[in-house]
């Protein structure tokens, strides 16, 4: 399945063949709480049937509750063009949460089902600590669910609160996407998962390090694995299925050995900064893999390691890497580098070569 795709390829691909009225139209945003756990439905102006809950990772305790996802993403914009509805669930609470946000999600499903009808078939995406959740709907949800994509699963997340044991005997197909650097823990869940063949359970290797550093494309074709194996009964594994996108064309402003772009996006709940960099901007500044280089805004300036991930730094440092989208995404380990810098979506920042130790 390797390929290397345009992002104008890319986005038709996931957009599909959707009626091309559907692509323009803005999808109707219903929100609201259920029990303790907020919601987010994105609907489309003409539903196909198909409904996918997206199962969040984990968050800090003390994080503010929330079910807001991208629908401008190419991913949820591609399946929503296609006529999908795409539900999200804040869970009850943050922190590690396995059992909890399994009946979230199962609230939320069923609250989906009676406003706008039972599904044809409904699907999980779950990142992180939300492949450890979709592995358990796997486990204890069956028939309402036809299947789940676990991506970079924390597949021994403990939730201390309301303790779990997975079973590895899924009920459902599951589709690990998992990066090149996290394959021990997927590999064991199949293996076991083996014992119980009546229901597929796959790798899908993305060969790229790093923790759910996955792009949409990759994504994209994992769910439609799924929705073919809901037909055929057939999922195959998968030891490459990277989808590499031609690199992006460089629109920062270099100038006296800095180069300027815009914030495209903060992650609410860890501060995570998304930007316009790419690695033309890298290549050009000189700043290469393991090498320290300065990020800024205004007169503040702090120093960054370009690794591949963030456990690459000890606790707190900051760290970047080009994300599978590819662009350079900025980060603290465990800690809010938005807030640090005090950016927000559609500020300049600067990146240069380290030259002196900033603060």
């Amino acid at each position: 399945m390797k390929a290397v795709i345009t992002l104008m390829a890319s986005t038709l691909l996931l957009a599909g063949c959707a009626d091309p009225t559907l692509r323009e139209a803005s999808p109707q945003i219903s929100t609201g709480t259920l029990a303790q756990a907020k919601y987010v439905v994105a609907a489309p102006a003409k539903w196909n049937g198909y409904l996918l809950m997206l199962a969040h990772g984990y968050r800090p305790a003390d994080a503010p509750l929330s079910a807001d996802f991208d629908v401008e993403s190419r991913l949820c914009k591609g399946l929503l063009a296609d006529g999908w509805i795409i539900a999200s669930s804040s869970y009850r609470r943050n922190g590690r949460i396995i059992r909890d946000a399994v009946a979230d999600i199962d609230a939320l499903r069923r609250h989906v089902a009676s406003e706008f009808g039972q599904p044809k078939r409904t699907f999980v995406i779950g990142p992180s600590m939300g492949g450890a959740i979709g592995a358990m709907i796997a486990e204890t949800r069956a028939p309402d669910y036809d299947g789940v994509v676990a991506i970079g699963a924390a597949l021994t997340m403990h939730d201390e609160l309301n303790p779990y044991q997975l079973t590895h005997r899924p009920q459902m197909p599951v589709l690990f996407l998992t990066n090149q650097s996290e394959l021990a823990k997927p590999t064991a869940y199949v293996e076991q998962a083996a014992a119980a063949p009546d229901h597929p359970t796959v790798i899908w290797v993305v060969k790229r390090d790093g923790h759910c550093n996955v792009n949409s494309a990759e994504t994209r074709a994992a769910l439609d694995a799924l929705v073919q194996c809901a037909r055929t009964g057939r999922l195959e594994s998968n030891n490459d299925a990277t989808v590499s996108l031609l690199e992006l064309p460089s629109v920062a402003i270099h100038k006296d050995g800095r180069a300027y772009a815009t914030v495209t996006g903060i992650s609410e709940s860890f501060g995570n900064i998304y930007t316009q960099f790419v690695s033309a901007d890298l290549q050009r500044l000189g700043i290469t893999p393991g090498s320290y280089f300065v990020v800024g805004k205004g007169d503040k300036a702090f120093k960054v390691q370009l690794g591949k991930t963030y456990s690459d730094v000890p606790r707190g440092q900051w760290v970047a890497f080009i994300a599978a989208e590819g662009t350079l995404k900025i980060a603290r380990n465990f800690e809010n580098a938005s807030k640090t810098l005090t950016c927000k979506p559609g500020d300049r920042i600067f990146i240069a070569k380290q030259q002196s130790q900033p603060r």
